[in-house]
């Protein structure tokens, strides 16, 4: 391990043996006063921990949820952030079981119970601390193949004319 130090008004290194270049021990040399003035002001870098901020409280935007926000204002129907997907299941859906797990998500994951409200036309996030999904399933199981894409299709958009949404995730 290397080490540059000021002693007095003298620039001191520490470093083991062949450690230390001619090239850097000229650069050094060249700069002395530059890094003693440097070394003479540093302070150690003591980082502040950032206390949570309460919940149900208002919050600023990161600067990727700001630009999300704004593309999202700019074209409000577009769905080409969305990641959408649907999947088989072979075995019989314990509903109550997937809601439970659902929750248990949310439930540890801030991100999936913020809102982003308008404050005086300012973006804000809004974390709340209990937001419980609800969680819609539809058996298709006794359709043919062909009738199962319409009737999801159809599934879709009467939970839209509800006003509530299914699990999509946005996609950078």
């Amino acid at each position: 391990r290397s080490r540059l130090f000021v002693e007095g008004d003298q620039l001191r290194c520490s470093a083991p043996k062949g450690r230390l270049t001619k090239e850097l021990e000229q650069r050094i040399a060249a700069n002395k006063p530059d890094l003693i003035q440097s070394l003479r002001n540093w302070t150690p870098w003591n980082p502040t921990i950032l206390r949570r901020a309460a919940l149900d409280s208002s919050l600023p935007l990161s600067f990727a949820q700001e630009r999300f926000w704004f593309l999202q204002n700019l074209e409000p129907d577009t769905t080409a952030y969305n990641i959408t997907a649907c999947r088989h299941l072979s075995e019989p859906l314990e509903a109550t079981r997937l809601e439970s797990a659902l929750h248990a998500v949310v439930k540890k994951h801030e991100i999936l119970r913020t809102n982003f409200p308008e404050v005086d036309g300012s973006p804000t996030q809004l974390v709340r601390q209990e937001m419980y999904p609800e969680l819609a399933i539809y058996d298709l199981g006794h359709l043919e193949p062909s009738e199962k894409a319409a009737a999801s299709a159809s599934a879709i958009d009467k939970r839209s004319e509800e006003h509530t949404s299914e699990l999509q995730s946005h996609h950078d």
